[in-house]
């Protein structure tokens, strides 16, 4: 009898240890009511652009209370570089630069419930140029084209690529 007893008790143990392991386990997405609500933008920043979460809303972030939360972004742009004799010159010679690709600092955010509210640019990522040589400073971006652009939430990747038509390198 005491070995029924025993045998439930562990049996009731490993499936309530399950169902807990289960139940923390994450699936973010986002969960606006209406996909126009998601904003993301472009702002002219020195020497590049930094690309904003605006506004979104994600759930199925299971247990968890803080959330780490980072910006990444793919693009193509042209970079203006210029050699130390030509920066302040009426009419420089520009040399070109290189493709862009980057990711923002994780930012710690509070997560209610499952769900997570980003807003106010707290989640960005910057575009800057680099220069092919390092003498060279730069001195524009141009012609930005985001080719995939996601959130990382606790290491778990959400695209943003339906909202890229909102970003305007202008």
């Amino acid at each position: 009898m005491k070995a029924r007893i025993l045998s439930f008790a562990l049996v009731l143990i490993a499936l309530f240890s399950f169902e807990s392991a289960f139940a923390q386990k994450a699936n973010p997405k986002i969960s606006n009511p209406d996909k126009n609500d998601v904003r993301i933008s472009a702002r002219s920043i020195d020497g590049g652009y930094r690309i904003c979460i605006d506004y979104v809303r994600i759930t199925g972030l299971g247990n968890a209370s803080s959330v780490a939360a980072s910006l990444t972004v793919a693009a193509t742009a042209d970079v203006t570089c210029l050699s130390p004799g030509q920066v302040g010159r009426d009419n420089p010679n520009p040399s070109p630069g290189q493709s862009i690709g980057a990711t923002g600092d994780t930012e710690y955010l509070t997560a209610s419930n499952g769900n997570l509210v980003i807003q106010g640019c707290s989640v960005y990522v910057d575009i800057v140029g680099s220069c092919k040589n390092k003498n060279q400073t730069v001195a524009g971006i141009s012609n930005v084209n985001v080719s995939n652009i996601y959130l990382t939430l606790n290491g778990k990747t959400v695209s943003l690529n339906e909202y890229r038509d909102q970003l305007n390198f202008d």
